[in-house]
């Protein structure tokens, strides 16, 4: 009865403890460097229990001690308890399915460059932005021979770019671990910033028609390559791509003109992948689906690089501090209602139900400290992303009815 009480009460301190660190906000590497001594801290705290009770208690009656027991039971096993099943056992398969050549097409985004990734000089990037129609004509008409230059000097990144587009899907084959290879922003900025550019300058010689075609592989890319991303950042690179290449698309159609064929081809691309709605949940969902894949079903915390061959041993003694269904339950449930906000374009409300959900994950619960901490490292702060993702959404809605509407 000594031994039971005294466990009990050495693993609720540990517990005790382990919340007051969540409550300071201190996560990531620390959780990482701590996890696998876990069991170890259960252990010894169980045990120090144990030998303190024996000391303090010699003397106390067995119904003292059996009243005592009865009290501190159901306060641990409310605490160690974890939920009895996932509620959105989403694999990376089935958020991702398959598609033909998609290993290859995958293999083909997370390609090494052996000397780095391109030069395109020390001219570019252009500074002006897009945007300011005026400072971006004077920037690139004073840069245009590096502009050429920059052009000649892509022709591994833009051959690249083309054998990409020759896929009709860009599969994704990310599994899910922390040191998995991902799409270089790098190599994507480069293409997409130097076509942009060249793109301006055709456009200011009255060459609508190449300028479009120069375009084209930016926008298509950008459309293969969202709809089946696994990651957050290989979605956010297809969306970055999308924004330069609809504002440099904009920049040509008010400076030239551009063929009813080039016109048409252009709204067709712009037309495909993942949009609206849809696309808005499925940005909020992605990071959820990497992390239970790879994490939560294995029973380790965000942030610790699961063992090849599934969780590791004695996974059980770490059970009070880090309940992985109750985790990832806590984090679907925030999914879903941040996916709601997020399809609504309700900001506001997103806001609030993001900053909420951070403050619960603070001291002062007891329960799964280990899992709140990981929590609170593992999901993004995804209101800008929203807002970024509508902007992007109107632009592209927009050049679609002017492309269809003709010159």
């Amino acid at each position: 009865m000594v031994g039971a009480l005294g466990a009990m009460l050495g693993v609720l301190g540990l517990l005790g403890a382990m919340d007051g660190i969540a409550a300071g906000g201190l996560g990531g590497e620390w959780v990482e460097r701590t996890f696998d001594v876990l069991p170890a801290a259960v252990l010894l705290a169980g045990t120090l229990g144990v030998v303190l009770l024996a000391r303090l208690l010699r003397r106390v009656p067995g119904a003292v001690l059996a009243g005592c027991l009865v009290i501190v039971a159901p306060m641990f096993v409310a605490v160690a308890m974890d939920d009895a099943e996932f509620a959105q056992p989403l694999t990376l398969e089935e958020f991702s399915p398959f598609v033909p050549r998609g290993n290859e097409s995958w293999e083909l985004t997370v390609r090494e460059w052996p000397d780095g990734v391109f030069n395109v000089g020390p001219a570019l990037p252009i500074r002006a932005p897009l945007t300011e129609p005026d400072k971006f004509v004077a920037e690139i008409t004073e840069k245009r021979d590096q502009i050429e230059l920059a052009w000649l000097n892509l022709a591994e990144g833009r051959a690249w770019l083309a054998q990409l587009n020759g896929f009709a899907e860009i599969g994704e084959s990310t599994p899910a671990r922390m040191d998995a290879p991902w799409l270089k922003f790098a190599a994507v900025r480069a293409v997409t910033q130097v076509s942009c550019a060249r793109a301006a300058v055709l456009a200011l010689d009255g060459r609508g028609d190449e300028a479009a075609d120069t375009l084209r592989p930016v926008l298509e890319v950008s459309r293969k390559l969202e709809p089946g991303a696994r990651t957050l950042v290989r979605a956010m690179i297809a969306r970055v791509m999308l924004g330069y290449g609809l504002d440099a698309l904009r920049f040509v159609l008010t400076r030239t003109e551009v063929s009813p064929e080039r016109r048409a081809a252009l709204a067709a691309v712009l037309e495909r992948g993942l949009g609206g709605p849809a696309g808005a949940r499925r940005l909020m969902t992605i990071e959820y689906v990497m992390q239970f894949d790879g994490y939560y079903r294995l029973g380790v915390p965000v942030g610790v690089v699961p063992p090849r061959g599934g969780a590791p041993a004695l996974s059980w003694l770490r059970q009070p501090l880090f309940l992985p269904r109750a985790t990832a339950n806590l984090y679907a449930a925030q999914v879903e209602k941040v996916a709601r906000f997020a399809e609504k374009r309700d900001f506001a409300r997103l806001a609030a139900c993001e900053r909420q959900f951070f403050e619960s994950l603070g001291g002062g619960q007891l329960t799964n400290p280990i899992g709140r901490i990981g929590l609170a490292m593992a999901i993004p702060a995804t209101g800008k992303i929203v807002e970024s993702y509508w902007k992007k959404e109107d632009d592209r809605l927009a050049l679609i009815a002017e492309l269809r509407k003709g010159p």
